[in-house]
């Protein structure tokens, strides 16, 4: 299954395969890949949009990136002016 499109990871939030789960599993995923990659004091900062499951996703994500022991920053929302 295809889960990355041009702008990014794309899907209706719990209609498709994209949902808290999926978040947090992928945050999972990439933390393992960046500790294995830069080592134990990896930094991530994350931003979401203003839908409204953008909240949930970005806990979920947040969640998984830190269960392989990655800090997380939070941006905010980002905007496109």
């Amino acid at each position: 299954m295809k889960y990355f499109g041009t702008d990014g990871i794309r899907g209706a939030y719990n209609a498709s395969f994209l949902s808290d789960s999926f978040a947090e599993m992928m945050g999972r995923a990439l933390g393992t890949h960046l500790q294995n990659t830069f080592g134990p004091s990896t930094k991530v900062l994350l931003a979401r949009d203003t839908r409204p499951s953008g909240i949930s996703l970005l806990n979920a994500c947040t969640g998984g990136l830190q269960l392989s022991g990655i800090e997380c920053l939070d941006a905010g929302v980002i905007r496109e002016e």
